[in-house]
C-alpha cells in the first residue's frame, strides 16, 4: 500500500514473523541459519544498511517519504555476500505530535 500522507515512516525487517519471536539468524525447524551480518532497504530515494547483530530479531529503518507509489526492496547479506530479501517488512507511519 503506497503511503497516502508524507511523513516519517519506520520499517522493521525480519526473518521470522513477530509472533515466532526469533533472531534473523536463527535456524528453525525445516530452515537453516543464514548468517546475516548487513540489512539493507530501499524505497522511494532512501537506501539505508545497517548491521546485523548476531542475536537481533529485527533491524528498524526510518525515513521520511512522500504520498505515492514506491518501490520497497530489502536485503539480508551474509559475509560471504549471499544474500536473500527479508521474509517479513513490517511498515507504520510514525506520528508527528503538535508542540
Amino acid at each position: 500500500m503506497p503511503p497516502a500522507q508524507a511523513g516519517g515512516y519506520e520499517f522493521s525487517l525480519r526473518r521470522w514473523a513477530r509472533e515466532g519471536d526469533q533472531p534473523i539468524n536463527a535456524a528453525l525447524p525445516g530452515g537453516r541459519a543464514i548468517g546475516a551480518v548487513k540489512a539493507r532497504l530501499t524505497i522511494d530515494d532512501s537506501d539505508l544498511t545497517q548491521a546485523v547483530s548476531t542475536e537481533a530479531k529485527e533491524i528498524i529503518f526510518r525515513t521520511r517519504l512522500q504520498p505515492g507509489k514506491a518501490k520497497l526492496q530489502t536485503w539480508l547479506t551474509a559475509e560471504d555476500g549471499t544474500s536473500c530479501g527479508a521474509y517479513f517488512v513490517y511498515a507504520r507511519r510514525i506520528p508527528t505530535h503538535a508542540s
